[in-house]
């Protein structure tokens, strides 16, 4: 089985204190069988998935109706006032979001890395 990996993500973007973590992780993989392939995503935009994450947040949390509930001295406030404010997000954002989200899916199964693998 082929995996893909971009070492641009693991040597340019990740932490530095991850690197070694994250190089024994594919040596591990290479160990254990896998064909490593280094790849290159296509640069999508982050704004449709932090929509998505940011409305369902409080209805996957189940925390939507207690959201007001906390303390403003809580160490959660921050976070309460957070999905509080999720819960206000526009049904043409999120809609516009999905529309984009299906967008980037149709376009990495187009990439298609595995026939540069």
């Amino acid at each position: 089985m082929k995996v893909g990996f971009a070492s641009a993500d693991i040597e340019s973007l990740s932490d530095a204190a991850l690197r070694p973590a994250l190089r024994e992780a594919l040596t591990v993989f290479r160990d254990i069988g896998f064909q490593l392939q280094e790849t290159q995503l296509p640069d999508f935009p982050r704004g449709p998935g932090e929509v998505i994450v940011g409305a369902e947040a409080p209805t996957v949390l189940r925390r939507s109706d207690r959201v007001t509930e906390q303390s403003s001295n809580s160490p959660t406030a921050a976070r309460s006032a957070a999905l509080q404010a999720a819960l206000e997000t526009p049904a043409r954002d999120y809609l516009q979001a999905m529309r984009i989200r299906r967008l980037l899916q149709q376009s990495m199964l187009d990439y298609s890395p595995a026939s540069t693998c």
